[in-house]
């Protein structure tokens, strides 16, 4: 396995192919221009982030992928930055092997 790093425009075609696999194409991801890029492929999602895009690879595909949702939330009246997670999926051939977990290893905390 290929440490998890954040994802960048070279993985735009083999992320979607992944995304497509995983969701049954539900987001319509087919018609997809892979010369769009990582920006081109999350403008229809406003909450995604290029930069918080981070996959898992193995044998030179995208084992594995998730996208960290940065937000701002309210706490005692105080705004304090908070991350979620989306858009996780495995590749059916990787499952069980706790990919995900690889991909939130290469996040820090401040």
């Amino acid at each position: 396995m290929v440490s998890p790093r954040e994802a960048d425009v070279s993985d735009s075609c083999r992320l979607v192919k992944l995304l497509c696999t995983c969701f049954n194409d539900a987001c319509g991801l087919v018609n997809y221009a892979c010369s769009d890029g990582l920006r081109g492929l999350f403008s229809r999602y406003p909450h995604y982030e290029p930069h918080l895009v981070f996959i898992a690879e193995e044998d030179g595909a995208i084992a594995s992928t998730l996208h960290v949702l940065n937000r701002i939330i309210r706490l005692n009246g105080n705004a304090v930055r908070v991350g979620g997670v989306a858009g996780v999926c495995t590749d059916p051939r990787f499952r069980g092997g706790a990919w995900p977990l690889g991909c939130l290893s290469t996040l820090s905390t401040p």
